[in-house]
């Protein structure tokens, strides 16, 4: 279980507090680190991390797969690499079961986390609890001018490895899912 944030409380004081009804808005941030045991990589861990196993796209830098600029110029490595990433396979984890139980029992004040993977959502928590920071890997809008687009048409191209383009009159950006990417505002 990740690390308390409060310095002298620990994993039993949790539980007791729990267990005693003594917490009644919980606050929990997640990151990937949470994800990582249900088979998902994490971004940074050397050999094994995301940006570690990104040399078949030839990018200038690992994190220019997610940079919107990056994107907005040249597509094609990010449709090849989500061509691989079936987000659907992944489950679960206790932690994401956690936070369940937290809604459950009432005392979940909300749940902030940099996730992309909505695995929240696949445990039945309130969702309206939970604020996902950087986006959710469902839906998709134009890079360029936001507009929303078809998620099934999206996921067609990428299978295909055929670059999705906006048809708005005058616009012609490529379409990506709505996470944040580097560069971007946060919602």
């Amino acid at each position: 279980m990740a690390k308390l944030a409060v310095s002298g409380f620990g994993y039993s004081d949790l539980v007791n507090g729990l267990k005693e009804g003594k917490y009644k808005k919980i606050l929990v941030m997640t990151g990937a680190g949470i994800s990582v045991s249900s088979g998902i990589p994490d971004f940074r861990t050397p050999g094994t991390g995301l940006y570690d196993n990104l040399k078949e796209y030839n990018l200038p830098r690992p994190e220019a797969l997610f940079d919107i600029n990056y994107f907005i110029n040249n597509p094609k490595p990010f449709y090849k690499f989500s061509k691989h990433e079936n987000w659907s396979q992944y489950n679960p984890t206790p932690t994401h079961f956690f936070i369940k139980m937290l809604d459950d029992k009432g005392v979940l004040f909300y749940n902030l986390t940099q996730n992309i993977d909505n695995l929240e959502q696949k445990t039945g928590v309130d969702m309206s609890k939970v604020v996902q920071a950087h986006g959710a890997n469902r839906g998709a809008h134009c890079a360029k001018c936001k507009i929303e687009q078809d998620i099934d048409k999206f996921k067609e191209a990428v299978q295909s490895e055929t670059i999705l383009y906006c048809k708005e009159p005058g616009c012609d950006g490529p379409v990506k899912p709505n996470v944040v990417f580097f560069g971007e505002a946060l919602p």
